[in-house]
């Protein structure tokens, strides 16, 4: 395993006709490391995981996409549920989460030398025993291994929102990469720009601040360095699981070039952090052309990428 996504597994409930409803594998930790896995990361998921059908249905999905399932618990606490609104243009989830086995995680496995990267995020950061489990491996881990955070909070679930604005700003200071959406920005720091909150969050210890901004592309700040990437153009079918593909695309490009331990990217090149930035950014437009949470395959990316560059004009492609 070179990276390791730690957190839930949401049953996702999406709409189909007549009706009814399609239940779908997705939580954004599951979402990522699938993510990764595709394309073509050693990967593995911590998490605790019911042992009801659902439970069961998460552990074969992960190791079918080659998800290494060495650091997963499994609990006789129920899966999390979520039914989503995809009416308006930000989907809206309607947890069921009372005593689910992914919040009662209280402690962590040994992590193989191997481990380069833990990316924390969404709900399990937050709630329950998970939270200050995961909290303290964050803080045990950040000296030795690249941090990634994406707090992806959910208000109508979180509770008192105080406390959970002090458990981010510890979680803030104990990570290496922090992404976010503009929803998530909002609700975090209310009516501040993207540019200025990432820039402040640099100073409190990360090395990279990504805020995604839906169709309009995303923005980043690193030390010295910053800019923008566009959404490349796509069929919008919905937009779940958009961001969980955008921070599997941003770890795996970073992996790819070698960047992915905190030394290591505290010293690339601003080109090298752009590029990635890019690379992630066609991840979520990929899944953003289909239903539910479907990450892309590492064919895929590279066959979006060779329409991009010939669609360029020659000034602007470079290698």
């Amino acid at each position: 395993m070179r990276i390791v996504s730690c957190g839930e597994a949401v049953v996702d409930f999406l709409p189909a006709p007549s009706s009814t409803w399609s239940a779908r594998t997705g939580g954004s930790p599951f979402n990522v490391a699938v993510g990764l896995a595709r394309l073509g990361v050693a990967t593995g998921f911590l998490g605790r995981l019911s042992t009801d059908l659902f439970g069961d249905r998460f552990v074969e999905q992960l190791e079918r996409e080659g998800v290494d399932t060495a650091l997963v618990t499994r609990s006789t606490d129920p899966s999390l549920l979520a039914f989503v609104d995809l009416a308006r243009d930000t989907p809206r989830y309607g947890f069921y989460a009372n005593g689910a086995a992914d919040f009662g995680l209280t402690s962590v496995p040994s992590l193989p030398d191997t481990v380069r990267v833990l990316h924390v995020g969404s709900l399990a950061w937050a709630i329950g025993a998970t939270a200050a489990t995961l909290e303290t491996l964050m803080a045990r881990e950040f000296t030795r291994r690249l941090i990634s955070f994406d707090p992806n909070p959910r208000p109508a679930l979180l509770g008192d929102a105080a406390a959970i604005r002090a458990r981010f700003d510890r979680c803030l200071a104990r990570a290496h990469i922090v992404k976010l959406s503009d929803e998530d920005l909002e609700w975090l720091a209310p009516g501040r720009e993207p540019e200025q909150v990432a820039e402040e969050w640099l100073a409190r210890g990360p090395l990279l601040v990504v805020v995604t901004q839906g169709a309009r592309g995303a923005i980043w700040r690193a030390a010295g360095a910053g800019g923008s990437a566009p959404s490349p153009p796509t069929r919008l079918v919905d937009t779940v699981g958009a961001g969980d593909a955008f921070t599997a695309g941003l770890l795996a490009a970073l992996a790819a070039r070698d960047l992915d331990l905190p030394v290591l990217l505290r010293a690339a090149p601003a080109a090298a952090i752009a590029a990635c930035i890019e690379e992630a950014a066609r991840c979520a437009s990929i899944t953003c052309s289909r239903a539910g949470a479907d990450p892309p395959h590492r064919a895929e990316l590279a066959s979006q990428q060779a329409v991009t560059l010939a669609a360029r004009p020659p000034s602007e492609v470079s290698l």
